[in-house]
């Protein structure tokens, strides 16, 4: 909620800063998802894969599919239609962001980190026909899809997102 004690000149003055924050959060997280798949393509070049820890290993997994390579097998066409809808996604974040700069900063963040991941991964889809996963997690014989750092950044916008929207349904209910 907006601070009605607020001048046209001070809102937008917040706004701005806000969308100036947002945007170094944004390039800041696109350029180390890219940089970060750049490295690990080249790490993992020669080796099938890199243990860390008893449950964490770098592997170079090429997904051609979306989330748990879902419609990775497909003949090519997902390619496209994954592209067309981070695109308009994107651009439904991006309206969002400007509509409601400064006065949501959770809410806002949630969208940011959203928007990098879908980025990050659109860039590699664009750039390479496939998004470039390279942490797993496993456990004995049990493994977990490969990821990334643009997935973890959507993961962690969607949880911030959720809690959001929780903390404001419950603050409405209050005052009904």
């Amino acid at each position: 909620m907006r601070d009605p004690g607020l001048s046209p000149e001070k809102l937008m003055t917040k706004k701005g800063k806000n969308l100036f924050l947002h945007s170094a959060v944004f390039l800041a997280l696109v350029s180390v998802d890219f940089y970060s798949k750049s490295f690990m393509v080249r790490a993992l070049i020669d080796v099938e894969a890199l243990d860390l820890l008893p449950f964490l290993k770098f592997v170079l997994v090429h997904n051609r599919g979306a989330a748990f390579g879902f419609l990775g097998d497909a003949n090519g066409w997902q390619l496209a239609v994954f592209v067309g809808v981070a695109i308009i996604i994107s651009l439904l974040i991006v309206i969002r962001l400007f509509a409601s700069a400064g006065s949501e900063p959770w809410y806002e963040m949630s969208l940011v980190l959203i928007l990098s991941g879908a980025i990050g991964n659109m860039i590699d889809r664009i750039r390479a026909g496939y998004v470039i996963d390279f942490i797993q997690v496993y456990y004995q014989d049990w493994y977990f899809p490969a990821f990334n750092l643009a997935d973890i950044s959507i993961f962690s916008g969607v949880l911030i997102l959720i809690f959001h929207v929780l903390v404001k349904d419950r603050e409405n209910h209050k005052g009904v």
